[in-house]
C-alpha cells in the first residue's frame, strides 16, 4: 500500500506562562501570520484542506482545549497529542481522561472560591 498522501506531523504541547496547555508555537509561522495583511480572516477565505488548517492551527500555538472548538481539528490529533503529553506509557483514551479530570478540579476549584466569595456578602 502506497502512502501518496501523508499526514503532517503533530505538533508536542506545551504549557504557557499561564497554565494553558498550547501546542508548541513555531515562531516563523506565528511572525508571518502576524505580517500577514489580514490575518486570520485573510486564511480563513484561502481555500485550503482542513489537514492543513489543522496543522496550522498547531503551528501557531494554538490551546488544546481550545482546538477542539475548531471544525477542523480532528479528536485523533487531540487525542494523540495529549496522550504524547501526559502519558507515554498508557493509552490516548486515559491520556485523555487524566486532561479532562484536571481541568475538572481547576474548575471545582473555582467554584468552590466563587462559593466562598458568594457566602461573604
Amino acid at each position: 500500500m502506497s502512502n501518496d498522501n501523508p499526514k503532517h506531523p503533530i505538533q508536542p504541547l506545551v504549557v504557557d506562562g499561564h497554565g494553558v496547555i498550547r501546542f508548541k508555537e513555531n515562531k516563523i509561522v506565528s511572525w508571518l501570520l502576524d505580517n500577514l495583511n489580514g490575518g486570520m480572516n485573510t486564511i480563513a477565505e484561502m481555500d485550503f484542506t482542513d489537514e492543513d488548517r489543522e496543522q496550522f492551527a498547531q503551528l501557531v500555538g494554538y490551546s488544546h482545549s481550545g482546538a477542539g472548538d475548531l471544525g477542523y481539528m480532528s479528536h485523533h490529533v487531540l487525542k494523540v497529542s495529549i496522550y504524547d503529553y501526559y502519558y507515554s506509557d498508557s493509552s490516548p483514551d486515559k491520556a485523555y481522561i487524566a486532561h479532562l479530570e484536571k481541568k475538572l478540579e481547576i474548575i471545582t476549584s473555582q467554584l468552590g472560591d466563587l462559593i466562598k466569595i458568594g457566602s461573604l456578602r
